[in-house]
This record gives C-alpha cells, structure tokens and sequence, in this order.
C-alpha cells in the first residue's frame, strides 16, 4: 500500500512478520503484487518497537 506525500511516497508491507515502511520517489510508485528489492544505509534507517515506542537509537 502506498502513500502519497507529494513527491514522495512511503510503501506499507510485511516481510516474515515484520511491518516494514521504506520512502521511495513519487515516481516510482510500484504496482500491487510488484516483487522489489530493497537495500537501505543503516545510518538512515529508523528502528523502532510498535508495542513499546522503544528504539535501539534513543
């Protein structure tokens, strides 16, 4: 699912259980039922809990 945020977007989905939230350029909105492949620079990622707010960052 996506989300659009002017020309940016921000992509909902699940991999082994886990919800994952990654920012991509407005202009490569994929398809539903797309396969992509995502790589990220730790030093932007932001991590964190859903259950208890906490992050291994704060």
């Amino acid at each position: 699912m996506g989300e659009p945020l002017g020309a940016e977007f921000v992509l909902s989905f699940a991999r082994n259980g886990q919800d994952i939230m990654a920012k991509i350029p407005g202009r490569a909105l994929p398809d539903v039922g797309d396969r992509l492949r995502f790589a990220f620079d730790s030093a932007h990622a932001h991590v964190f809990y859903t259950a208890t707010g906490w992050s291994p960052r704060r």
